[in-house]
């Protein structure tokens, strides 16, 4: 700690740091480590100030450098964008053969070979419910893209419910399903608190309400409704809610469907009269144990060995 306290700037104490947490953790399991007792015990603020922002640095450098090499500049003008704006794309030198149609039932084949890490899963969902639930009781607005997050919560549940005779008896489905659908109740009630902005909440909102049929179909092919740690009966009521404001919006319109925008206010009009009965705890989770996940982890290193290998040998 001595090499990262005395450490000139933020950049410079990442090193170090990295250091102790190899030593820290060469076979922490089998005898009392003294790095890591000294971890256990250590309260500088000064120093454990530094190594936060020496890793928040790190994180950015890496993902700028990351950013960098990857080929996502606009393509520049060429024969073949032309005949393809002009819908002769497939005469173009070099076309790209269109992907073929797979059949629905020839698709569900294709996953039956196939295992959803469902202790992966876990972790994610479980990680990112920690995070939220630090946002919303310190009540920090992070500048994040929350409409992708919540996209991709929702498409969880989609696939979950397409799949489920093949992934209905797995072990510890029951778990990422609790806390999946937690993670969204807790966004829906504590939004306010992290979310930049009302946009950003409305669009939350909106996404839900898009989902409502499959959440139900969600519910009664899991029998969520029968697990009490399980918040599914908030996310409908939500949508049952903005169902029949919806429905009254549309009466005496000329057209069937209201426009984004006459959704959009519907949404806001309905914050007036919505309560959402969360259930308590929402942001409360079981404290990690690293030792609880041995076998995870050493499947995670030898996945990254196996990375390197393939690495070497291609170089």
């Amino acid at each position: 700690m001595k090499y990262v306290q005395d450490s000139e700037n933020i950049s410079r104490a990442f090193e170090p740091f990295t250091l102790l947490g190899l030593l820290a953790n060469y076979n922490k399991f089998e005898f009392q480590n003294p790095y890591r007792l000294r971890l256990d015990d250590f309260v500088n603020e000064g120093t454990i100030q530094k190594i936060i922002r020496s890793v928040g640095s790190t994180c950015a450098t890496s993902r700028g450098r990351y950013i960098a090499i990857q080929e996502d500049l606009p393509e520049g003008w060429s024969i073949s964008t032309t005949l393809s704006m002009i819908g002769l794309g497939s005469v173009a030198p070099g076309a790209k053969t269109a992907k073929p149609t797979i059949d629905p039932e020839a698709a569900k084949e294709m996953f039956a070979r196939l295992r959803l890490d469902v202790d992966l899963y876990i972790l994610c969902v479980g990680i990112i419910l920690r995070l939220i639930s630090h946002l919303s009781r310190s009540r920090t607005r992070l500048v994040y893209h929350w409409a992708e997050l919540f996209r991709s919560l929702l498409s969880l549940v989609r696939f979950l419910t397409t799949y489920t005779a093949d992934l209905k008896n797995l072990n510890h489905i029951d778990t990422l399903l609790d806390d999946l659908v937690n993670l969204i109740a807790l966004s829906l009630s504590a939004g306010e608190a992290f979310l930049l902005n009302p946009a950003a909440y409305d669009d939350l909102f909106y996404k839900l309400i898009e989902t409502g049929e499959i959440l139900v179909k969600f519910r009664d092919s899991y029998e969520l409704g029968k697990r009490p740690n399980n918040s599914i009966g908030t996310l409908i009521s939500v949508t049952e809610h903005y169902k029949e404001l919806l429905a009254n919006g549309s009466q005496g319109r000329r057209g069937k469907h209201l426009t984004n925008i006459q959704v959009a206010g519907v949404i806001k009009q309905g914050y007036e009269t919505l309560s959402i009965q969360a259930k308590e705890g929402l942001d409360g989770w079981e404290k990690y144990r690293e030792a609880d996940e041995r076998v995870f982890l050493k499947k995670i290193a030898r996945a990254a060995v196996a990375d390197v290998k393939t690495l070497l040998v291609d170089g």
